[in-house]
C-alpha cells in the first residue's frame, strides 16, 4: 500500500459521482481502490476511515451518488465538491443533464455539506465557438449564478486546452485554444486573445455581482485570481482537518495548478460522458464499450472482473 494522501480526490479523470457511484461505494467497504497514474504507475489506495482525511470529489452529475454522500454524512467523513455546470449545447455535453436539473442536484449537495465554503462552481472550461460565442457565455454564467448565488463562494475556470485527444472534436466548432496548449507547428488552431480576456472580466465582474469571485484553475494571464482547486479551505467547517492541510505546500498536478497533494483513484478513458472537450478519453466509443464491460466489484476502474482483490 502505497503512502496515503489526505485527500482522496474521486476524481479529476472521470466523473464517478455520475457514473460510478456502486464502484465508489463497494471500494470503500472493501477499505482499498487500485488505481493508475498518468504515468501508468498503478498502485493501491487506502479507502479505510482511519487513512481517509477527506473526500474531494468532481462531478457535472451528483444525482445518482446523493445515496453516497448521504452514507458518507452519516459516517462525518469530511467531503467537498468541484460542481461543472456549464449547460453546454448537447454536441459538445451529450451526457450531461438540463441545465436546470444540473443546478437544482448542485443545490442538493449544497445541503448535505457544512457550509458554501465545501462546494464550488466550475465554469470549465471556457470555451468561446461559433455554437458559444462570448455573448452566449454572458447569458449562460449570468443565469446560472443568479441561481448559485450565496450557495457557493468561489467559481473556478480555464480557458479549453487543446490535446491530442480533443483537437479533432472541437475544431469543426472553430474553438478558440489556451494559447501555451497549442503547437503550431503540428497544427493550426485559433488561440486565445483579447475577446476571451474581455469576456471572462466580464464574467468575473457578473461574478462579484452574486458574490461570487471569479478565478483561473491553472491557467494564468487573463488577469484573474489563482485558483487551488483542492485546498484547505474547501474544509474550513472541520477545524482539526482544516489545520492539518492548510501546513501542506502545493503538489501540482500540471502547470499552473496550485492544489495540495491528493490521491486520484479516476483512471483515463473511463469516463462516458463524451464531452468534445474532455481531456482524459482518447476514444469516446472505446470508454463506452469498457463501460460496459466494468464490474462494480472490480478493485479498479478500468477492471470487467473482481477477482483480483490483493492489496
Amino acid at each position: 500500500m502505497r503512502a496515503q494522501a489526505p485527500i482522496i480526490s474521486a476524481s479529476r479523470r472521470t466523473d464517478i459521482p455520475h457514473f460510478f457511484g456502486a464502484w465508489f461505494e463497494r471500494r470503500r467497504r472493501a477499505g482499498f481502490v487500485k488505481a493508475r497514474s498518468v504515468f501508468g504507475v498503478t498502485s493501491s489506495i487506502s479507502l479505510h476511515p482511519d487513512n481517509v482525511g477527506a473526500f474531494l470529489f468532481w462531478t457535472k452529475n451528483a444525482e445518482p451518488f446523493l445515496k453516497n454522500l448521504g452514507s458518507l454524512a452519516d459516517e462525518r467523513i469530511p467531503f467537498a465538491f468541484q460542481y461543472t455546470i456549464n449547460g453546454y449545447p448537447e454536441v459538445i455535453e451529450p451526457r450531461t443533464p438540463e441545465l436546470s436539473q444540473c443546478i437544482a442536484t448542485f443545490l442538493k449537495v449544497r445541503r448535505l455539506l457544512p457550509s458554501s465554503a465545501a462546494i464550488q462552481w466550475r465554469y470549465d472550461p471556457v470555451l468561446i465557438s461559433r455554437l458559444t460565442p462570448p455573448e452566449w457565455h454572458l447569458r449562460q454564467f449570468h443565469t446560472i449564478a443568479a441561481q448559485l448565488a450565496g450557495h457557493t463562494q468561489v467559481v473556478n475556470c480555464s480557458v479549453v486546452q487543446a490535446y491530442r485527444s480533443n483537437i479533432k472534436r472541437l475544431q469543426p466548432l472553430e474553438v478558440s485554444f489556451r494559447p501555451s496548449s497549442i503547437d503550431h507547428q503540428q497544427t493550426p488552431l485559433s488561440a486565445a486573445g483579447d475577446e476571451t480576456r474581455q469576456l471572462l472580466a466580464e464574467l468575473a465582474s457578473i461574478a462579484r455581482a452574486h458574490g461570487l469571485q471569479l478565478r483561473a484553475c491553472a491557467d494564468p494571464g487573463w488577469g484573474l485570481p489563482p485558483a487551488q482547486c483542492c485546498s484547505a479551505e474547501l474544509y474550513s467547517a472541520h477545524p482539526e482537518l482544516l489545520q492539518k492541510l492548510a501546513r501542506l505546500k502545493s503538489k501540482p498536478t500540471r502547470s499552473g495548478c496550485r492544489c495540495i497533494p491528493s490521491a486520484d483513484i479516476g483512471m483515463d478513458n473511463t469516463c462516458i460522458g463524451g464531452c468534445a472537450y474532455c481531456y482524459a478519453v482518447r476514444n469516446p466509443s472505446r470508454a463506452l464499450e469498457q463501460f460496459e464491460k466494468h464490474s462494480p466489484e472490480a478493485p479498479a476502474l478500468n477492471c470487467s472482473s473482481h477477482r483480483d482483490e490483493t492489496r
